[in-house]
């Protein structure tokens, strides 16, 4: 027992506390909705078989879908929403060795619930488009370096534009962040294939530039 407990604390060290979270709620909303509708002391619908099972999943999803677990009422919520909360949901049954309720019989994913969600997706509401720097921009920005040091700031630029401004590197997020900012030991400087050092006057001469960024794919 002593080795089935620490094997449960390591695989929960593996999920960021985050993803813990939104589980707990799936799950949470998930008894609130069977509760509701008054399946008691069946919280994993043992006593349904898979077809009755996806058929109560698929309304859990609809009730996802219209916001009947938000404190805003009459708010649609997107199809990524009501997809999140069935995957979260079936991590607990498959967890508590239960059979993923999102499959068939047959183990394939539900045909049924797949064009439930899909149906969601198309009906969501488009995007709303935001102005956004593009790459001709950073182009533009490269014809007005004209000194070797601008030139190596406009490199450094286009390095920050394609890695370092992704989501995770500029908002606030919850749970604990794996992200580590970018220091001094993470730019290297190449003339050809001989490293220099970051006192070296002549930096602005190199050829190549590497940036690290530790923790990511």
């Amino acid at each position: 027992m002593a080795d089935l407990h620490a094997a449960e604390s390591a695989t929960k060290g593996a999920v960021e506390s985050g993803t813990n979270s939104k589980q707990t709620l799936a799950w949470t909303r998930f008894q609130q909705y069977i509760k509701h509708n008054k399946i008691l002391e069946d919280p994993f619908l043992d006593k349904f078989d898979r077809y009755q099972q996806i058929k109560i999943i698929s309304a859990f999803a609809h009730a996802i879908r219209e916001g009947r677990f938000n404190n805003r009422r009459n708010s649609t919520l997107k199809s990524e929403s009501c997809q999140a909360t069935i995957d979260c949901m079936a991590q607990t049954f498959c967890l508590a060795n239960r059979p993923d309720p999102r499959l068939d019989e047959d183990g394939k994913p539900s045909l049924f619930l797949h064009r439930q969600l899909r149906g969601c997706k198309k009906s969501d509401k488009p995007e709303k488009q935001q102005v956004a720097l593009t790459g001709s921009i950073i182009k533009e920005i490269h014809k007005m370096a004209f000194t070797q040091l601008d030139k190596a700031m406009c490199l450094l630029f286009k390095g920050s534009f394609f890695f370092a401004m992704r989501s995770c590197k500029y908002l606030i997020v919850s749970g604990k962040n794996w992200t580590k900012f970018l220091t001094l030991q993470n730019i290297r400087f190449f003339s050809g294939r001989r490293e220099l050092n970051h006192s070296n006057k002549n930096l602005h001469t190199v050829e190549t530039v590497s940036i690290t960024f530790e923790f990511q794919k």
